[in-house]
């Protein structure tokens, strides 16, 4: 609800300060104002927060309604919006003041005149700054914590991670991702000079120094400008219908240009919007799907459950509620039976029925999946029913099955413990296996990384494929001086340095380190998936802590499957072409098989530029021609699809095809194909033979599970 009220204050004030240019006070034009202020409330930047919301978009809410109340004449309202500002957070102040410096600079410009800069702007600009100043010191002096400008932005040593080759990974990450941020930028720099409006840059000048240190940042999510950190650009966004009503009155124009209004939105905030779809590395990058009626159902079973809690509570027992359960049940949840951020007090964990908890989003249902504290009461209480409520995130886990709840229709049941995959377990230092790599790398005072193990990360991962690491530290020093840091352990894009999987936690919630032996060792497991689509061509696994800045140490890379490598060219001898469409020839192909993977690679060369975007489908025939298995994706990839090839090109798809493990011994067929997505046409193959077909049989492959 929160998250909601900001997108419609931003309407709200695009709305109030839009009418001063309106022309009359027709419907029509008032429409047109609505319609304009709810695309600004939408604009690329606050599209890209809805997949992960926080409480961030307050602050560039709350900005522009002050601007709105203030321009409108409305300085009561505007001081009263100034100050729940400052109580978003310590540097809200800093916000506020930078916008308001460049808008006096602009003002001063505009007018040449120092006399007619507004006082009570002033004013608030040295209250933020100085109310900004005063929370960091207070926050720094008497609540010392977590260093989040070190972890997230400068590192430590700080900056020590800056060199040219990071900018120039973190430039090719955001021209090929983020066009829906710096096209605006360059339109907002035509269109300033264009309309000679020079308040049109203000709302850009003031986040260029935000900018700066988050292309700067250590931490992925703010050098990518992802999520919930682009909050700024959210300002700059719907900065247009500002800009042209400050000019307006600062010039004391009679009249505005509603074409080079219109286009200046349109430009800005309207490219925004349209560019938002494809990018990468925001938690939701197409929120509208959630906007249609296809989730009806997924919000009429959340509903359901609901309304089934509060009239079947007592048979959960002593229950307990996950952060984000309680928030869609907050009138039946006690306070006892939640706790803000999971952090849950002993006397809550003693004693625990039944759990109901949220899966994220787009997450396996798996225990390397489940929040590391809600697995934990999981395990310690044997709540070994585990059922998820139907077509939701939702889960049950119970130690009481009642009939009610196996027999309700809401909820699909089975009687399986979760393995605790991130426990801590204390071993003797000789029981290191053979198996670890030994490294010994101090990681903070007193915390030092032994060794390493991993497991099933093979030579070539591929999609959706599940690595196991191990982890052995081991204390040393004197206990006083231990540090007990977050840990992150990640899979990352090893040339963009973009998180693809990631999994963190302080050492352990229960013993701090400064409770441990120094003559053992504590061992951590936990699981790591890949993302189920696409893979960069090249991975690395890295480790690090909050103490180094996350910038940590690289503990395995690989080569993956299921992607595509352009290349230079192929050695192949090729005398009968087998084309795609006309277009695409296939010139060699190989075929890896294991115990549960066939692994195949495609190479193809663009014998013409292919008219469309092909999709390739990978099929595994028993000998009846029957589909056992296949892997079906976009030809080139999300990075070289099909329309994009030149004459020439060569592209090296690779198909990782996991073998089901109810397929018997015995000979089976490799087909392949191409087709259109959506309409499913097919893509017609000229064999060897010169036959037009529609399927390909690429070759016979042996499964061998004796």
């Amino acid at each position: 609800m929160f998250i909601g009220s900001m997108y419609g204050i931003i309407s709200l004030a695009t709305f109030q300060i839009g009418t001063r240019l309106l022309p009359n006070h027709k419907i029509r034009w008032k429409l047109l104002l609505l319609f304009a202020a709810i695309i600004t409330a939408l604009n690329g930047a606050a599209l890209g927060l809805i997949g992960f919301p926080h409480i961030e978009i307050a602050i560039p809410a709350l900005i522009l309604l002050f601007l709105a109340l203030y321009f409108t004449d409305k300085k009561v309202g505007s001081i009263l919006v100034f100050i729940a500002l400052l109580s978003i957070r310590e540097d809200a102040g800093f916000q506020l003041a930078g916008l308001l410096i460049i808008l006096l600079l602009s003002q001063y410009v505009a007018t040449r005149d120092f006399r007619k800069l507004p006082k009570l702007l002033m004013l608030i600009v040295l209250l933020a700054i100085l109310y900004s100043i005063f929370a960091i010191y207070i926050q720094k002096t008497y609540f010392p914590g977590d260093n989040a400008l070190q972890r997230v932005y400068l590192g430590n040593p700080p900056l020590a991670h800056l060199s040219l080759n990071f900018y120039v990974e973190a430039a090719k990450f955001l021209v090929q991702f983020r066009e829906y941020l710096y096209f605006p930028v360059l339109f907002t720099l035509i269109m300033a000079y264009y309309n000679r409006n020079i308040f049109l840059l203000s709302a850009l000048l003031a986040i260029m120094p935000w900018i700066l240190l988050s292309v700067s940042a250590v931490n992925n999510m703010p050098r990518e400008l992802s999520n919930y950190y682009v909050f700024p650009f959210i300002t700059f966004l719907a900065w247009p219908i500002y800009a042209f009503v400050i000019n307006r009155r600062v010039n004391a124009l009679k009249t505005v240009r509603y074409s080079h209004l219109a286009s200046t939105v349109l430009m800005v905030t309207g490219v925004s919007i349209i560019l938002f779809s494809g990018n990468l590395g925001n938690a939701d990058a197409a929120p509208w799907y959630w906007f249609t009626f296809e989730y009806r159902q997924y919000v009429d079973k959340i509903d359901a459950f609901i309304a089934y809690n509060a009239s079947h509570k007592t048979e959960f027992g002593q229950v307990l509620y996950d952060d984000s359960t309680a928030t869609l049940m907050i009138s039946q949840v006690t306070r006892k039976e939640f706790s803000a951020l999971n952090q849950f007090r002993a006397e809550q964990l003693a004693d625990v029925e039944s759990l109901i908890f949220n899966i994220p989003y787009r997450m396996s249902i798996s225990s390397a999946d489940i929040l590391d504290v809600v697995e934990k009461v999981v395990v310690d209480n044997q709540l070994d029913h585990i059922c998820k409520v139907e077509n939701t995130y939702l889960m049950v886990a119970t130690n009481k099955p009642s009939g009610h709840l196996f027999d309700n229709e809401l909820l699909t049941c089975t009687t399986h413990l979760l393995p605790l995959s991130t426990e801590l377990d204390l071993i003797e230092q000789t029981a290191l296996p053979a198996a670890a790599t030994v490294i010994n790398r101090e990681f903070a005072t007193g915390i030092e990384l032994v060794a390493y193990q991993i497991e099933n990360m093979g030579t070539r991962p591929y999609p959706g494929q599940f690595i196991d690491v191990t982890l052995y530290w081991q204390a040393t020093g004197e206990a006083s001086q231990r540090r007990d840091p977050l840990f992150v352990l990640s899979l990352m894009d090893d040339t963009s340095g973009m998180v693809l999987a990631q999994f963190e936690r302080w050492l352990d919630p229960s013993i701090a380190p400064v409770n441990w032996p120094t003559d053992k060792l504590y061992t951590l497991t936990t699981t790591l998936q890949m993302p189920e689509d696409e893979l960069p061509a090249k991975i690395a696994l890295r480790v690090g802590t909050s103490l180094d800045g996350m910038s940590g140490i690289t503990l395995a890379e690989a080569t993956t499957a299921g992607n595509t490598l352009k290349l230079d060219a192929v050695n192949a001898v090729h005398p009968q072409a087998i084309l795609f469409g006309g277009a695409i020839e296939l010139v060699e192909h190989t075929v890896t098989v294991t115990e549960d993977l066939l692994m195949v690679d495609l190479v193809w060369e663009a014998v013409a530029q292919p008219s469309a975007d092909y999709t390739v489908f990978v099929h595994l025939l028993d000998k009846n021609g029957e589909l056992v298995a296949q892997y079906d994706r976009v030809a080139g990839g999300q990075r070289y699809p099909s329309s994009t090839w030149q004459q020439g090109d060569y592209y090296r798809d690779s198909f990782p095809v996991i073998i089901p493990t109810s397929a018997e011994f015995g000979t089976y067929q490799l087909a392949i194909g191409m087709y259109q997505w959506p309409s499913l046409d097919p893509i017609l193959i000229t064999d060897i033979s010169g036959d037009l077909v529609e399927t390909l049989i690429l070759s016979e492959v042996e499964i061998d599970r004796r």
